[in-house]
């Protein structure tokens, strides 16, 4: 997707009628061919349904014909029904894990939606659950339930017999730069204890989730992470704008600033609203710093060639095995592209990789 071409803008003006951040006052007419390729932007990035909400708000004689309105609204009510879903699912789990002797916190998706004008709208994901309970305890009990389950760094990986993905999390995520991570993980042992509870849609139950300062951070590292991991699409952004967009008391804001400094995420904070404002049109009021256009420009490129997730980033040679040699090459290699801008996490990427790749073996078990 190229946002210089007429499909890109007008992709991003729907996207912005979609949030409310635009008022409509004119669309041209499109034709199919354009349409397609609006809808196909639309699924990379999983923002089907903000496409949706934006195009309601065209005169209906500039709406995409009917074949094609049938299709997004077929894909909306898919959405939904992913949605009861997983939001059964989530409350379910959750309850499992109280019942255990833990707390959970549900980290991102689902409880993120709540915040959304629709929830029932946001395209969904997996389920990731913080066990703040400490790592030892998490594994042990992980282990027990299901021996096969892979360790990872900051959350284990489960496939339910459903289909369902199930991430549980020993800490809610990690800095490469082995200074701020320990600065970073302090601040979860204090936010745990600051969690609140929700009701997920369709009366489903309550969880838990991180409070709004906790996500401030949170979030915005998890998209830090996918950066320079596989990549982040712009349903990640919105989600951080619609957290922004709740009221925060301007030494809430400070506070909040000071952190992201303390842990050097001030680059990136400055990025990312950049692309809140220029590409989705967020108000500044809500801005928690000064956007960076140049840093902000590289990473809407990013978000635009990868997609959600980076799934459709063609600059990624996906045969090469995760854990080769080669893939350590490549992935250090894409990453010093940001080298300029975000140096403290490029830089202590390559150490960290090295630190992980034998962190895995030794808690996995393998034999070298």
């Amino acid at each position: 997707m190229n946002l210089h071409s007429d499909i890109g803008y007008f992709f991003l003006r729907l996207i912005r009628l979609g949030l409310g951040t635009e008022v409509y006052t004119d669309f041209p007419i499109l034709k199919t061919k354009q349409w397609t390729a609006i809808c196909d932007m639309g699924m990379k990035q999983s923002v089907i349904g903000i496409l949706l909400a934006g195009i309601e708000h065209l005169p209906q004689e500039k709406r995409p014909e009917k074949a094609i309105m049938m299709k997004l609204i077929n894909l909306c009510l898919r959405i939904e029904h992913q949605n009861r879903i997983l939001n059964r699912k989530a409350v379910e789990q959750s309850d499992y894990y109280i019942k255990n002797g833990f707390s959970p916190i549900l980290l991102k998706g689902q409880g993120v939606a709540t915040l959304y004008p629709k929830p029932e709208w946001r395209m969904p994901g997996d389920i990731d659950l913080w066990l703040a309970d400490g790592r030892k305890k998490v594994t042990e009990f992980i282990r027990k339930q299901r021996p096969e389950a892979e360790v990872l760094y900051h959350h284990i990986h489960l496939n339910e017999n459903d289909g369902m993905e199930v991430e549980v999390h020993t800490v809610p995520t990690l800095l490469y730069n082995p200074f701020s991570n320990r600065k970073l993980q302090k601040w979860f042992a204090i936010w745990k204890d600051l969690a609140i509870n929700v009701e997920l849609p369709n009366s489903v139950g309550t969880v838990s989730v991180p409070c709004d300062e906790m996500n401030r951070v949170f979030l915005l590292i998890h998209k830090y992470r996918h950066l320079f991991c596989e990549g982040i699409g712009i349903r990640q952004m919105v989600d951080y704008m619609m957290l922004l967009r709740k009221i925060f008391t301007e030494e809430e804001r400070v506070r909040t600033v000071r952190i992201l400094k303390d842990l050097h995420l001030t680059a990136f904070c400055r990025a990312v609203m950049f692309v809140l404002t220029d590409a989705l049109g967020m108000e500044r009021e809500y801005l928690l710093m000064e956007p960076d256009e140049k840093a902000g420009k590289l990473l809407l490129n990013e978000i635009i060639a990868a997609g959600n997730f980076g799934k459709y980033d063609t600059r990624i040679d996906r045969t090469i095995k995760g854990d080769s040699l080669k893939s350590f090459y490549y992935r250090n290699k894409r990453n010093m592209r940001f080298l300029h801008y975000f140096p403290n996490e490029a830089l202590w990427g390559f150490y960290f990789k090295i630190y992980n790749w034998f962190w895995r073996r030794k808690n996995n078990k393998y034999e070298l």
